[in-house]
C-alpha cells in the first residue's frame, strides 16, 4: 500500500533492500529511527517521491550528498545522531518545512542554509552552535526556532529578521543580553530565556506585545522593567527565584 509507513529492523533487512522497496512502491514516508545505522547509502537519493524521512536515533556521522535529490521532502528528522556538520546539498531541499537536528555535534551551519526558504520549524537544540550564517535571515517563513542548549554568548542579529517567528527557545546558552532588533519580532508569542547569564532584564522584551509566555528562570535578574505591564497578552511569566524578585514579580503576576 502506497500510504503505508515503513518501520524496519535493519538487523533483518538491509538498508539497500529497504530503499529499493520504498522506491518501487513510491513511498512518501520512510521511518528508519533507532536502527543502528552508521551511514546512509547514496541510493537514498532515488526516493524522489519521499515527503517525510526519519533517521533519528542512529549513529550517523555524515550524510551523502545525494540527500539533496529528495526534492519533494517536507520533513527531515536527523535528531540524536553524531553529525558534526550538514552537507551543502541538504540546502537544496526547496520544499522542506521541518528540520530536526536535536542532539548532534553540530558546531556550524552551512552558509547555504538560507536556501531552505520554505522552512517553518527548525530545531537545533543540544548542539554546540555559537553563531549563525548571514543567510539565516532568508528563513523568513520560520515560525518555530529552537536554539536551546547550545553555546551562544551573543545572539546573532539575523534572528531579528525572522518576522514570522512565533516561538523562540534560547534556553541553556550563555546569553547575557538581547539585541534591540528583536523588537521586529512582532508575532512572537513564546520566548524561553531560561538558564542563561542574564543579570539585567532585557528591555527589548517589553516591545514584544504579542507575548503569551515568557520564561526567565535560572537567571540572576534582580528586577523587571515596569513596562512589562504593557504586555497585555502575557499569560505565563516564569521568573527567577523569588529571592531575586520579591516585589516586581508579584505585581507583574497579579495581572496574569
Amino acid at each position: 500500500m502506497r500510504g503505508r509507513i515503513f518501520r524496519l529492523d535493519m538487523s533483518k533487512q538491509s538498508i539497500l533492500q529497504t530503499i529499493r522497496e520504498a522506491e518501487q512502491s513510491k513511498q512518501k514516508q520512510l521511518i528508519l529511527f533507532s536502527r543502528y545505522l552508521d551511514d546512509l547509502p547514496p541510493e537514498i537519493g532515488r526516493l524522489e517521491h519521499l515527503e517525510h524521512l526519519d533517521l533519528s536515533e542512529n549513529h550517523l556521522t555524515t550524510l551523502p550528498p545525494q540527500i539533496g535529490k529528495l526534492k519533494n521532502l517536507r520533513s527531515l528528522n536527523l535528531g540524536y545522531n553524531k553529525l558534526s556538520k550538514l552537507p551543502v546539498e541538504l540546502c537544496r531541499l526547496e520544499h522542506l518545512q521541518e528540520l530536526i537536528l536535536t542532539r548532534n555535534q553540530i558546531t556550524i551551519l552551512p552558509d547555504e542554509i538560507g536556501d531552505l526558504s520554505e522552512l517553518k520549524k527548525l530545531l537545533i537544540t543540544l548542539n554546540t552552535l555559537s553563531s549563525l550564517p548571514a543567510s539565516f535571515k532568508n528563513l523568513n517563513k520560520l515560525t518555530l526556532l529552537d536554539l536551546s542548549n547550545n553555546a551562544f554568548e551573543v545572539l546573532p542579529s539575523v534572528i531579528g529578521q525572522l518576522l514570522k517567528l512565533k516561538d523562540l527557545n534560547l534556553s541553556d546558552n550563555n546569553l547575557s543580553a538581547l539585541p534591540f532588533c528583536l523588537e521586529n519580532l512582532t508575532r512572537l508569542t513564546h520566548l524561553d530565556l531560561s538558564y542563561n547569564q542574564f543579570k539585567i532584564f532585557p528591555v527589548v522584551i517589553t516591545q514584544l506585545f504579542k507575548l503569551i509566555g515568557l520564561d526567565l528562570s535560572g537567571n540572576q535578574i534582580d528586577r523587571l522593567s515596569a513596562d512589562i505591564q504593557y504586555l497585555s497578552d502575557l499569560q505565563s511569566l516564569i521568573t527567577c527565584s523569588p529571592n531575586y524578585l520579591p516585589k516586581l514579580v508579584n505585581s507583574a503576576n497579579s495581572k496574569l
